[in-house]
């Protein structure tokens, strides 16, 4: 069964500090704090020293992610191959669009993607215009760890963060082959991990809302009923316990007999097929004459 790691948030991280936790009394001050106490201290750097690196940036992201919902794609493992092997490289990155408010969180599998022993562990986005910024294009916290680490082991969960410029005009291809950009922690994000999670956001943005591939995220006890009914209720119940997000590829159909090379395409649609959109192509028993041709005769 399949098992998916959880953003460590900087109220997580405060809260499973001893030194820390008697303080974080609420989380709307803790980050209020946070975001004057990074911005007082870049307003007094020098251009170019570490104190003037945009921490308060990346914390407004994080607290703007938190107060709409905690939004998430939570992908199942059978897509993350088909994700990283589709040719998206001539889309116009400006047609990106965060479909939750400007913020979502990408909810990677153990195990999904792994580079040297090196693990892709979740993608927050946050469109940077939210508040006083207006610059365009996207935030991305990319978390990554050494293969095997547990939650708790906080001191080998590192993130970078990524100022994207998904913009008109840019092709991803483009983007692709850039180098990396800010990197915060004792460890580097490799290359490869760079450019896998960035392909896998294109693509997770372009998805077209199929019911087959992307589905509502609902309360393991309430999932069967879900499927039987689709009622929307069990939707809301989910919300209010805190749980707002999709699933994206549970139910692939995954049999050797089915064709799943390139289960998805990017099809270009709209007025001169310049809008791209990609689907899912269901699986196919490939080479059907061969499978009803029974071999007989060998009775004995």
């Amino acid at each position: 069964m399949a098992k998916w790691h959880e953003f460590r948030t900087l109220w997580a991280n405060a809260n499973s500090d001893p030194r820390m936790r008697g303080a974080c009394v609420d989380i709307h001050q803790f980050y209020a704090g946070l975001i004057k106490r990074y911005t007082d201290r870049q307003k007094r750097a020098k251009p170019g020293s570490a104190e003037s690196y945009d921490s308060a940036m990346e914390t407004k992201c994080e607290y703007y992610w938190i107060r709409t919902g905690k939004p998430y794609y939570r992908l199942y493992p059978g897509v993350i191959k088909p994700f990283l092997r589709l040719d998206a490289d001539k889309v116009d990155t400006g047609l990106l669009k965060i479909p939750t408010d400007n913020t979502l969180m990408i909810q990677m599998p153990v195990g999904g993607v792994v580079v040297n022993g090196i693990e892709l562990r979740n993608i927050v986005l946050c469109k940077v215009n939210i508040n006083d910024r207006q610059t365009d294009g996207m935030y991305m916290m990319i978390e990554y760890a050494i293969e095997g680490t547990e939650p708790q082991e906080n001191e080998n969960i590192f993130t970078a963060y990524l100022m994207t410029p998904f913009k008109p005009g840019m092709m991803l291809g483009t983007l692709l082959n850039e180098p990396s950009k800010t990197v915060e922690g004792g460890m580097a994000l490799p290359r490869e991990l760079h450019k896998a999670a960035i392909k896998i956001v294109a693509v997770c943005l372009l998805l077209e809302n199929d019911p087959d591939i992307v589905q509502p995220d609902v309360l393991n006890d309430d999932l069967a009923k879900f499927k039987q009914t689709l009622d929307p209720k069990y939707i809301e119940k989910a919300k209010r316990r805190g749980k707002f997000g999709w699933v994206i590829g549970r139910d692939i159909e995954v049999s050797p007999h089915v064709r799943a090379a390139s289960p998805f395409a990017l099809y270009w649609t709209g007025k001169g097929r310049t809008i791209p959109i990609i689907r899912y192509r269901k699986g196919c028993i490939v080479h059907r004459e061969l499978v009803e041709k029974v071999p007989t005769g060998f009775e004995g």
